[in-house]
């Protein structure tokens, strides 16, 4: 069976010899795997990609959409290419939500042109923020602390500190829950 060509193996396997995928499989696996790691970087999540990209190969094989005309891997490639664009298109939707529900609400700077009332209403907001964001944990205090007051993009601040995108982007959905729950007991608005 090792001597089979890749299509060879696909007919088999589509003819219901489970074995020959394995084959494929293990024939392919590395440079798929490297594919990937090559464009995304984080072992853990190319382990996820890798998954999601096998398991649309198998799909697309068993409902017989695999085109004879090319070699397997060079298909097989492509399906992982797609399958980090994906990935990456995830991340982007997930920081454009994050952005989305990011209402400002730590501004620094108060307007000297507003009325003294305004300013001291600026003045004690600003004050109660300061106040909550230090009952934040370190870690969701940091990446907050990074995105608003120092203004970096969330993949400048994953590479500051040393944690994946992901990680990142979750740190600062908690902050912002974290927040948004003591604004609410605190019974400010938002």
């Amino acid at each position: 069976m090792q001597t089979l060509s890749d299509q060879e193996l696909i007919a088999l396997y589509q003819n219901g010899q489970e074995s020959c995928f394995e084959i494929l499989y293990h024939r392919h696996k590395d440079k798929i795997f490297f594919s990937i790691f090559a464009k995304i970087g984080d072992e853990d999540i190319c382990n996820d990609v890798f998954q999601e990209c096998f398991m649309k190969i198998i799909d697309n094989v068993k409902k017989g959409n695999y085109d004879e005309k090319g070699k397997f891997i060079n298909w097989a490639l492509r399906i992982a290419n797609n399958a980090c664009m994906d990935h990456f298109r995830n991340i982007q939707r997930k920081r454009i939500n994050y952005v989305e529900n990011e209402h400002i609400f730590l501004k620094k700077d108060i307007d000297l042109n507003s009325s003294v009332e305004n300013q001291l209403i600026s003045r004690e907001c600003t004050s109660t923020m300061h106040q909550l964001l230090n009952k934040l944990d370190e870690e969701q205090k940091v990446v907050l602390y990074l995105r608003h007051f120092e203004q970096m993009s969330y993949q400048e601040i994953a590479y500051k500190t040393g944690i994946n995108i992901n990680t990142c982007l979750g740190r600062m959905r908690y902050a912002l829950k974290n927040l948004h729950k003591m604004m609410l007991e605190k019974k400010l608005e938002l």
